[in-house]
C-alpha cells in the first residue's frame, strides 16, 4: 500500500506552544500573576520536552492502524502513515496542518493542567480532535471516476 510522509519541525511547535501560553497568560487580565504563571519560557524546557515526548506516544497509539514509521531527524520530526491507493494527495498539507495543531494543543493542555486549569480541558479536547481529524483523513479515497473515450 502506498505511504504519505508528514514532516513538521519541533521548534516551530514548541514557538507555538510559547507563543500562545503568553497570549494566553496575558489575557487573564483579573489575575495579576497570571502572566508568569500561565506563559511557557525557554526555562520550561525539560517539561515541554516531557509534553512532546507524551504527545507522540499519543500520536503513535491512535494512528497506530496505518502508522507505519515515527521519528526524530535533528528537529524534524516525520510521520509515515499507510493510505488506500486511492488516497488524494492533496490532502498532504491539510494532514501536516492537523500534526502541528495536534501536537501543539496536546503540550499547551498538558501545559495548562499546571498552569491554567480552567483551559486545559478545552485544549486538550481540541487537541483530540486534532487526532482524529489526522486519522480521518488518513482513510480517505478519492471518489472513483469513469474512464473518458474519446468519439
Amino acid at each position: 500500500m502506498p505511504t504519505v510522509a508528514l514532516t513538521i519541525r519541533k521548534s516551530e511547535v514548541l514557538a507555538e506552544v510559547v507563543a500562545t501560553t503568553s497570549y494566553a497568560g496575558a489575557k487573564l487580565e483579573a489575575d495579576l500573576s497570571a502572566y508568569e504563571r500561565v506563559a511557557a519560557t525557554v526555562a520550561d524546557g525539560p517539561q515541554l520536552e516531557r509534553y512532546w515526548q507524551e504527545a507522540r506516544a499519543g500520536l503513535c497509539s491512535a494512528l497506530r492502524r496505518v502508522l507505519v514509521e515515527e521519528g526524530m531527524v535533528g528537529d524534524e520530526y516525520r510521520v509515515e502513515l499507510e493510505v488506500s491507493a486511492s488516497f488524494d494527495e492533496a490532502l498532504v498539507p491539510t494532514m501536516v496542518e492537523s500534526l502541528g495543531s495536534y501536537m501543539a494543543q496536546a503540550i499547551i493542555g498538558r501545559w495548562y493542567l499546571l498552569a491554567n486549569r480552567e483551559d486545559a480541558a478545552g485544549m486538550l479536547a481540541g487537541s483530540q480532535q486534532m487526532l482524529a481529524d489526522l486519522l480521518r483523513t488518513a482513510y480517505h479515497k478519492r471518489r472513483p471516476s469513469r474512464p473518458s473515450y474519446p468519439a
